[in-house]
């Protein structure tokens, strides 16, 4: 159940004991707005103390809400209001009510800042959309009598399933079963928890929370968000605002009407794929989502584009991005010691010095060109669905890629010169399918088999028919059997 302190939508009356590292006493109301926007409205703050503060960029401020203790970061002032509070003898003496944007809130039975004014902790614990689909790691079965729930007692004895990671992540799933009026409800629970000897900055434990929301993104082939998130500092627990904690606005249930999405979806990649080759897969993704940070984020805005349903040129210059990103090869160090020699010995034998200033600006080595890129995914791609990566066969696609180029360039450079080839429709095409390219190239550097991958973009309806359209080719299935699992084979009952 939601045991949480601060929901969307709230106003939360509480006492400010300190801003930054000056203690006061004011009352002051903390406000959610229905996304966890937050901000803080403090009253009465006498001008010498609004002075003190006024310089501040970013700061902690700590406030008295009930029982609970309340840490939050502010990160800038919204133009306070000043007002006469009384005259004596001629003198004029005013207070301010000040606001505050608040980028983080930290909730628990102590104040989370250290004594050297630090935010720092030895784990997290968080929850997202879609985990229990996203982790597969716990099929269940139940039986539907006079439309009532009966629920074996072995279908929930089997208690918690765990999976553990390198680098201190792990993750369970878990049943449970509560009433709500005279009904009982069967939910699933499931988190993915990060632990640590050495406590870390709230920024880095942050950007490791998004690494993960961009690893389930991938694994998906949607936009992930995060639910709700508890922080540990080895002493107390703390609720934390401060990562969208956004809840999709629709869920999909199960037909029977239980407390649940409904599960039919083998397209979608799980953590339970990796149970016996992928301890790692987290520091893998970890890793190769840094050196390719660009293209993740053009990613995740192709999300946002296709969650909100807007379809624009940016859209396909975004997916162009993720193709360069992705498949750019980094220049060796051999290779750029020998371009540069090179350049040297040729800069040597030049006479004049504008001559000089032109090599030198203009003669660089950027490594992989964008048709060679564009290339080595579709090529590779191709190889991975169909077969087809041959030269013979690949040949066929040199129009395609042409045209893809032309537009690329013609949006980008917005020449006269140029000018775009493609129907709005191919761009939708060419939009959908490199974008489950790059989905499948990230998914085979972190150690996911081809025939996985093709038994799970065989459920992926859009693209396939995408996909025969663009390519004229169809995803192979040799055997034509179509595992994808024991999560998949027993939650596909209830399509």
């Amino acid at each position: 159940m939601n045991n949480r302190k601060l929901y969307a939508n709230m106003n939360l009356s509480c006492k400010v004991v300190s801003i930054g590292q000056v203690e006061c006493s004011y009352m002051a109301t903390l406000s959610l707005d229905e996304h966890f926007v937050a901000s803080l409205k403090v009253i009465d703050i006498e001008v010498e103390f609004y002075n003190k503060i006024e310089g501040l960029e970013e700061f902690l401020i700590c406030a008295k809400a009930s029982n609970d203790y309340l840490t939050l970061r502010g990160t800038s002032i919204i133009e306070p209001y000043f007002a006469i509070s009384e005259i004596v003898d001629d003198n004029v003496y005013s207070k301010a009510t000040v606001s505050f944007w608040i980028s983080d809130i930290f909730v628990g039975g102590e104040y989370a800042v250290e004594q050297n004014n630090e935010l720092r902790f030895s784990g997290f614990s968080c929850q997202f959309t879609d985990v229990f689909e996203l982790f597969g790691m716990y099929p269940y079965k139940i039986e539907n009598e006079s439309q009532k729930c009966l629920f074996q007692s072995a279908t929930i004895a089997n208690s918690t399933k765990t999976m553990e990671f390198d680098g201190g992540y792990s993750c369970f799933v878990a049943p449970y079963v509560y009433k709500k009026d005279s009904d009982y409800i069967f939910s699933m629970q499931g988190r993915l928890n990060y632990s640590t000897v050495e406590l870390e900055r709230i920024t880095t434990l942050k950007e490791k929370i998004r690494m993960l929301e961009l690893f389930f993104d991938i694994l998906c082939g949607e936009t992930v968000t995060v639910l709700d998130v508890t922080l540990d500092n080895g002493n107390n627990i703390f609720e934390y605002i401060g990562l969208c904690n956004y809840p999709k606005n629709r869920l999909k249930r199960l037909s029977n009407g239980s407390d649940l999405k409904w599960y039919p979806r083998k397209s979608i990649f799980k953590l339970s794929d990796w149970k016996d080759t992928g301890k790692n897969v987290i520091e893998l993704f970890t890793e190769l989502a840094r050196n390719n940070l660009l293209a993740m984020e053009s990613y995740k805005q192709v999300l946002l584009d296709e969650q909100i349903k807007i379809v624009t040129y940016n859209k396909f210059l975004k997916v162009m991005q993720m193709i360069e990103g992705i498949m750019r090869d980094p220049v060796l160090q051999q290779e750029m010691d020998d371009f540069n020699n090179k350049k040297q010995e040729v800069l040597a034998k030049i006479e004049t010095e504008e001559d000089r200033i032109f090599i030198n600006n203009y003669c660089v080595n950027n490594g992989d060109s964008f048709r060679k890129c564009l290339k080595k995914i579709t090529r590779e791609c191709l190889r991975v669905l169909s077969d087809a990566g041959t030269d013979k066969i690949f040949r066929n696609y040199d129009k395609l890629i042409t045209k893809i180029i032309n537009d690329r360039d013609a949006y980008t450079h917005a020449s006269q010169e140029c000018e775009p080839v493609m129907s709005e429709e191919e761009i939708n095409l060419v939009n959908c399918c490199y974008k489950e390219f790059f989905r499948i190239i990230v998914l085979e550097k972190l150690g996911i088999s081809e025939k996985l991958i093709r038994m799970r973009f065989l459920f992926n309806a859009k693209f396939v028919d995408s996909y025969k359209i663009l390519f004229g080719l169809t995803i192979i299935n040799v055997d034509d059997k179509y595992d994808t699992g024991e999560f998949d084979d027993e939650m596909c009952d209830y399509v």
